[in-house]
């Protein structure tokens, strides 16, 4: 496919890194001189200097007969009219990235009147994230598959766990829990779990199953399953905002802390059921006055990944129950986990897998298009979900009967209002939504994950 991407910020970028590495054939459009030579010298793809809402800028990049225009700066209005001008000189199809609370509620109307295909919004996303991590305390990530009724869960193995030492074959019948072993990580090396496996203190472990199977799951392990009740949020920018909002619901005591008076005063004036500290949020005395100790849970959103990360490991280091922290830069995501902080925010790369998803489904011939995308296990595998079309090789016969490719398992399908744990003698059917597991190969349909396709 051919792929415009205006904006060549920390979104744009990602994104040209992942669509290239699948051998589309991208085109970066940006102002920025600087922006475009480091990814002209990183990256195959093609930079194109200039504005992407200006028509002449468009035409150069080949906007007439491209695939799908992206227009991912960081301002929504330039993102709009990119898109607008984009799908006028011929555009096949368009997503832009709209970020400001304010356009929540009129985005129907935006998509119906620009003819957008797709909007992303990477902060509500992010704060969609951190609130189900903040409803499943002991989990690491939870991704929601299925319109919310499939989820899963990654957690980091303890020395204590009853899972410790003994192969799944053994394990898995003693769960009161119906989970799946989904993916694991050990050393770096992630691999499939299979009957002869056995986990060790310090693994990373996924399991898949329906959002009531967290708790109990950790319950079963021993670990504290206590509601979160009290958050302190330190930063008040967009993903603040959208939190404080998805929380509302649950119950949850909200304390904002923020350095900016103008902003302090704005969150103050739109959450009153939240309190507002004007205050800087990495001041250890300041988190320690304002109840640190005491909160269930600390979430880091400044604008630096420093102070995030600092903030982040004194609240570690103070025992708060339930650490999160938002990171941009990827390479700090390592460093985080060895210091004991395993919830890692990192919105980029949320938008990115919601645009790379949507290019799949769009390459996507044989009709069962992906409609979930999640990089997982610091990008070494992938957590997708397909809906079943009539045209899929994978109906109609039990899954052991299947010839999967190594590195691949079918881990839930969503049928109907069922949600089902799939074992040996399951059988596809046209029209349910499948959830797989795949490690070391890019997916497009579901097609690929047999031997003899792809």
């Amino acid at each position: 496919m051919r792929i415009i991407i205006v904006g060549d910020g920390k979104v744009g970028y990602t994104l040209a890194e992942q669509l290239s590495k699948e051998k589309h054939d991208v085109v970066i459009v940006d102002k920025n001189e600087a922006a475009l030579a480091r990814a002209d010298a990183a990256l195959d793809v093609l930079c194109v200097h200039g504005n992407g809402a200006s028509i002449p800028t468009l035409r150069e990049a080949g906007a007439g007969h491209c695939d799908l225009l992206i227009a991912a700066t960081t301002n929504d209005e330039m993102n709009m009219i990119c898109c607008l001008l984009g799908r006028r000189l011929g555009a096949k199809h368009t997503v832009a990235r709209i970020r400001d609370p304010e356009y929540e509620q009129e985005l129907a109307v935006l998509k119906a009147e620009l003819d957008l295909n797709l909007v992303i919004n990477p902060e509500r996303a992010a704060a969609e994230e951190i609130a189900r991590l903040l409803r499943v305390q002991d989990a690491n990530t939870v991704e929601s598959f299925a319109h919310g009724r499939v989820e899963i869960l990654s957690f980091r193995v303890q020395p204590d766990d009853p899972v410790v030492g003994k192969p799944l074959a053994q394990l898995t019948p003693r769960i009161p829990v119906d989970v799946l072993f989904c993916a694991m990580e050990r050393a770096g090396v992630v691999s499939i779990p299979d009957g002869a496996t056995s986990f060790l203190p310090g693994d990373t472990v996924y399991i898949v199953g329906p959002p009531a199977m967290g708790n109990a799951f950790f319950r079963y392990l021993g670990r504290s399953t206590e509601k979160v009740r009290s958050v302190i949020i330190i930063g008040g920018g967009r993903i603040t905002r959208y939190l404080t909002r998805l929380l509302d619901p649950y119950g949850m005591s909200v304390k904002i802390i923020e350095l900016n008076p103008a902003v302090a005063d704005a969150l103050g004036g739109e959450f009153s059921d939240a309190l507002v500290i004007r205050g800087d949020g990495t001041e250890q005395d300041l988190l320690l006055n304002e109840g640190l100790e005491q909160a269930d849970a600390f979430v880091a959103l400044t604008d630096r990944d420093e102070e995030n990360l600092m903030a982040a490991l004194f609240a570690h280091q103070r025992r708060v129950p339930r650490v999160i922290t938002k990171i941009n830069r990827m390479n700090y995501s390592d460093i985080i986990h060895t210091m004991g902080i395993d919830c890692v925010i990192t919105p980029k790369m949320i938008a990115a897998n919601s645009i790379e998803r949507y290019v799949r489904a769009l390459s996507n011939s044989e009709g069962s298009a992906m409609e979930t995308l999640y990089r997982i296990l610091g990008g070494k595998a992938e957590a997708m979900e397909f809906g079943v079309s009539p045209l899929s090789r994978l109906h109609g016969q039990p899954l052991r009967a299947l010839p999967l490719k190594k590195g691949v398992l079918i881990a839930a399908l969503a049928r109907g209002d069922r949600i089902l744990i799939p074992r040996g003698d399951t059988v596809i059917q046209p029209g349910d939504h499948v959830i797989v597991i795949a490690c070391g190969l890019t997916v497009m349909d579901l097609n690929d994950l047999l031997e003899g396709k792809g």
